[in-house]
């Protein structure tokens, strides 16, 4: 495979502070203890499907890990606590929909989330004024309001949930050809990358771009109704196919990290948590 040149879209090496540098508490050291570390002035909830409830992060966390579709949201007054824990959690649980909440006070720091985490891509930001307190609807109206994600956020999310960075550059160019129309076959042709993607699992070049497409479509459906990639059959066919879902049943979950998340279980790339206990 002669799939080595960066892609024109990679963003260049950025220093990154880690989960346990960002929190006061060790956020990572208690996470694999099982525990939520008490980090004054932080509030964590969980919002798990139905979506019924807002339910606090607090103390041993055995009762998870988070059903798909799941989001994690983090809020107080100074950033680099709140995100430090963010960013632990979803590090633990990749597949849920990372939300924070900035004060105003702290709003400048916004522009500078790229700097100092790894999910800024992925974040929900919201901000809020002193002692108030985002309700649940705000929370998920700002996670279902986020952009579709990047060809390249894409294949981060799969190279490190399989542990198999050498495979970035290919799926990166699947994901540019299915929501940017940038034909991969200018770096290698169809069968080649197909023969490449053998070597770890049982999706095509092709198949990783239909999963590309369902996630674009299952995101831009509520933002961009008028958008429409794929026939709703089409469609159907691929929920079922990629996440064992109807099209109503997935329209109902809001992110798009669950999408990958249960495209790679099926798919036999990954076991699920519940497997792994």
């Amino acid at each position: 495979m002669t799939v080595s040149r960066t892609p024109s879209k990679r963003r260049s090496r950025r220093w990154s502070i880690h989960a346990d540098q960002l929190s006061t508490a060790s956020t990572a050291r208690y996470l694999d203890q099982n525990k939520l570390p008490q980090t004054p002035g932080v509030e964590c909830v969980i919002i798990r499907p139905p979506y019924q409830a807002a339910v606090p992060l607090v103390g041993r966390l055995r009762e998870l890990p988070p059903p798909l579709g799941s989001t994690i949201h983090a809020e107080g007054h100074h950033v680099l606590p709140v995100l430090g824990l963010l960013t632990a959690i979803t590090h633990r649980w990749p597949w849920v929909a990372p939300s924070i909440a900035l004060p105003t006070s702290e709003s400048p720091f916004e522009p500078w989330l790229s700097h100092i985490s790894d999910i800024d891509a992925r974040l929900a930001v919201s901000s809020i004024r002193v002692h108030q307190h985002l309700n649940m609807r705000v929370i998920l109206s700002t996670v279902r309001n986020r952009p579709p994600p990047s060809p390249l956020a894409m294949a981060d999310y799969v190279v490190s949930r399989i542990k198999a960075p050498e495979l970035s550059e290919a799926l990166y160019y699947q994901f540019r050809e299915a929501v940017e129309r940038v034909p991969a076959a200018r770096e290698a042709s169809l069968s080649t990358y197909s023969r490449h993607f053998a070597d770890y699992g049982r999706y095509s070049a092709q198949q990783w771009r239909m999963i590309a497409i369902l996630i674009h479509q299952l995101v831009r459906q509520h933002s961009e109704p008028h958008v429409q990639l794929i026939h709703i059959r089409t469609a159907n066919r691929y929920v079922r196919r990629f996440l064992g879902l109807s099209w109503t049943e997935a329209s109902r979950l809001f992110g798009w990290e669950w999408v990958l998340e249960s495209a790679l279980r099926r798919g036999g790339y990954i076991e699920s948590p519940e497997k792994q206990t």
